[in-house]
Formats: C-alpha cells, structure tokens, sequence
C-alpha cells in the first residue's frame, strides 16, 4: 500500500471515528442534561412541560378519547390551532408507552432525534464545504455542544423536533443535487410538509426547495420543472390532508391555522392590544401588566399617548379589558367564565385606533423601532435583569449568549468566505428568512423561535472558522510568500 493510499486511508478512518465520539458525547450530554440538569434549570416538575405542552399533549388526547382533533373541546377554533405534526409525534408515544410514562418516552425520542441533528450537520457540513478540511467535524461538535439546542430535548415542544426535520431538509436538498432521483424530489417535498405541520412558519422551505431548483441547476427547463412538481407531488401527498380534514370535518377552508390560534386567551381584544403593542415595543408581558394591574393610563410612554383624545381613549380601553375583555379574563382569573356579555370589538376598534394614530404620527417608528430592537435582541442579547441582580446562573446564560453572537460573527464570515458556493444559499435563504418574519412581522420575539436557524448557522460558522485558520496557516507557512522561481 503506498503512502499517499495509506494516508487517504487513515483520515476516512480517523474522520469516522472523531464524528463517533462527537456523536456518542453530544448524546451523552443530552441524557445528562435530562437527568440532572433539566431539574435544576427548569426545576422540580416542570422538566417535561411549559406553557405550550398541554395544547399539544391534549389536541391527541381529544382525538383519541372524543374523536375530535382539539386542544379544547369548548372552543370552536381550537379544533384548528395545532397543527398535527407534534401532536401525532406524541400521541405515538402515548399509546406506546401509556399515561405514566409517555412524557419521559418524549424526551428520550428528542434526545435521539438532536443526537441524530448532530449527524446531519456533520453531512450537511461534507457536502457543502468538501474543499475546507475539518469543516463538518466541527460543524457537528458546534452543534454538539450548543447549549440552547440541549436544554430544550426534555420539553415537550417543537424545538427539537423542528431543528431534526430543517436540518433533514437541508441534507436531502443536497442530495437531490449529488443523486437526482425521482425518490429523492418526492422526499423533499414530504419533508418539507412534515416541516410546516410541526410548525407553520417552516412552510418556507417549500418555496426555498422550489427556488433552488428553479434556479441553481443547469438542466434544461424542462428537466427542472418535472423535478418541482415531484418536490410539489411529495408535499401535497402528506400536507393535503390537513386543509381537506378542515374542509370536511368542520366546512372550513383553514390552510394552516387562524390567527387566534384557538386559545380563549387571544380572541380580538387580545390580538388587538398585541397588534398596538408591538408597533412601540417589543415587551408586551410588562404592558400587558401595566393595563391589567396598574391600570394607569398615564403610565404609557408619552409619545405612545400624546393627546388627551388618546388619553381618554385608552382610559376607556383600561376599564373595558378589565370588565368584559374575554382574552383579559382568561388571563386573569385562569379560567373561561365570563358572567358579562363580552366588549371584544370595542376593545379592537378602541386598540386598532390607538395604533392607527401612532402610524400616522410616527410611520417610521411604527415600521422600524420594534424590528430593529427585535434584531439587535436575536444577535446580541445582552440583558436578564438588573445587574445587581444577577446571579451565577444568570451571569452564565448571558456569557453562552454571548457566545451565540460570537458564533453567528463567525458564521457571517462563513457566509462572506463561501458566497460563490450557490449549493449555501438555501440555508442562508432560510436563516434571512426566520430573522425578518420573527423580527419585523411577528414581533413578539422569543429565541427558541430562531433555533432552527441557529442549526443551519453553526454550520456556516464552522466554515469560516476553518476558513480563517486555512487562510492564516497558509500565509504563514514557510516558503508561501516565496517568489516563484524563474522558468
């Protein structure tokens, strides 16, 4: 065996084996998260669930013991709210492993699943940067070790399940690209179903799917377009049946969900003071407590209220969200009994005014101010609370987010180093996207919301880490600045 063989050799069998020990020490810290340390961050109880769980554990449970696919059976929309991706993922391990022990069955899957997630920005990474060597190992050990991936795969919630089917999305893209096969055109669009139903916004990477292959292959158009009706074949065998079911079952053509979502707590009066809300701030739990607890109208930044007929109307608006706004008393009491008749629409038309009025005294401020907080938020989260304070725990979460921003600095470099590789643009496509639609559209910012494109970021990182480093080495090799010599 020559040396140049033997070499190859020896790095396929050394890259195997450093991608099992990523493997097997991500899944360890995964299953040590779980055990140890989801009670100490979540705490005692509360490992398995939070605010979401309940309406997915519950739009299953209602189908299998009412016949009725609703997360509340007393709310018509409701029966629209979730979609079943991560209901149906659940109620799998319900009727496996039964009442008692499906929650920790859940999170057992989750662990597997992001341990899986590792894989796949190992294969991503290999495909997408073959030339920078080292690229995808560090990918999946940047994933690895991602601690705000890690503390979400004992709750049970998308996060994890939609950073597995994203980053499934982005390797099968990849494949279809490398294999053109019929399977694999039909594959994509079935992932990029399964992606939506989990979650809706990841809709988007039907349309992405579309686009890559549309414009990136240099086949004939005909060749292209018989590819994206497979991709569309593929999505609409697995996602018709949602708006169909909505359709038949309940003679409403719903194609994703209302925007109420089904929750007693978000009927009109509720989406209006969010919609006035978040054209002036990106909090709305404190505003929401200012209406609902200090009740004092003046306490509103004044260029918000900067009349006495805004004043006066939102003293109107005080009163009424405490004594007929349905979503109001839901929050405030916990439960749906309102003894009055509801003052819902007033409360919309009194909050769509407020924000009319805002609009037009301030139309940049209303368009600008919230996004660019909600963006500075997302790659620089700097705050908990005030520095006196903070605590170990929380001095901690704000050096780990630190290091999230360092990490998309790095990707940012990636995305600069690696603009010409077009097989990229998907996931930088995709990540561009999550930020405008939760910055600028939804606005109420959580950042469990960019995880998935956090995933897809890491790997861009790790190619401009070991773009930096190639560049850095190869200049200060010996002999790389040497002149050539003369012929």
């Amino acid at each position: 065996m020559s040396n140049r063989v033997r070499l190859r050799w020896w790095n396929k069998v050394s890259t195997r084996r450093l991608l099992l020990v990523i493997l097997f020490g991500g899944g360890l810290l995964r299953f040590l998260f779980w055990q140890f340390g989801a009670t100490y961050f979540y705490g005692q109880g509360s490992i398995y669930t939070n605010g979401d769980s309940h309406s997915y554990v519950q739009s299953f449970l209602n189908l299998w013991y009412h016949g009725r696919y609703s997360f509340d059976l007393l709310e018509p929309m409701a029966s629209f709210g979730r979609t079943p991706g991560y209901p149906f993922f659940v109620g799998l391990h319900f009727l496996v492993f039964g009442p008692n022990y499906f929650q920790p069955a859940v999170a057992v899957s989750q662990i597997l699943l992001d341990t899986a997630s590792i894989g796949l920005c190992f294969l991503i990474g290999r495909q997408l940067f073959p030339q920078l060597r080292g690229a995808a190992l560090l990918a999946a050990l940047l994933y690895a070790c991602y601690p705000f991936a890690i503390v979400w795969v004992t709750i049970l919630g998308t996060e994890t399940l939609g950073i597995f089917v994203v980053l499934l999305w982005a390797n099968q893209l990849l494949i279809t690209r490398r294999n053109p096969r019929v399977l694999h055109f039909l594959g994509l669009g079935l992932i990029a179903a399964l992606a939506l139903l989990v979650r809706a916004y990841l809709g988007i990477l039907l349309p992405i799917s579309l686009l890559f292959i549309f414009l990136v292959p240099v086949e004939a158009a005909q060749l292209r377009f018989r590819r994206m009706l497979l991709v569309g074949a593929g999505f609409l065998a697995l996602y018709s049946w949602w708006p169909v079911r909505n359709l038949v079952f309940h003679q409403q053509l719903i194609l994703i969900k209302p925007a109420t979502a089904g929750y007693p707590d978000m009927k009109d009066d509720m989406v209006g003071f969010l919609d006035w809300v978040h054209l002036w701030s990106n909090d709305n739990t404190y505003w929401l407590h200012e209406l609902m607890e200090v009740q004092q109208a003046d306490r509103f930044p004044a260029h918000v209220i900067s009349t006495p007929a805004d004043r006066q109307l939102l003293r109107t608006i005080i009163q009424q969200a405490n004594t007929c706004g349905s979503s109001f008393y839901v929050r405030r009491h916990l439960r749906n009994d309102l003894q009055t008749t509801n003052c819902n629409a007033a409360l919309k038309a009194g909050f769509d005014t407020l924000a009319a009025r805002y609009r037009h005294r301030h139309p940049w401020r209303a368009a600008l101010e919230v996004p660019l907080q909600n963006v500075g938020k997302s790659l620089f989260k700097h705050q908990l609370k005030r520095e006196a304070e903070l605590g170990f725990a929380d001095r901690l979460t704000l050096a780990l987010f630190g290091m999230r921003s360092l990490l998309l600095a790095f990707a940012a470099v990636g995305a600069w180093q690696q603009r010409h590789n077009r097989r990229m643009w998907p996931l930088l496509l995709f990540g561009i996207f999550q930020y405008v639609y939760i910055c600028f559209f939804f606005r109420s910012l959580e950042m469990r919301y960019l995880l998935q494109a956090d995933a897809l970021s890491l790997i861009v990182t790790a190619a401009g880490i070991c773009g930096l480093f190639q560049t850095v080495f190869s200049r200060s090799a010996p002999g790389a600045d040497a002149p050539a010599a003369s012929a």
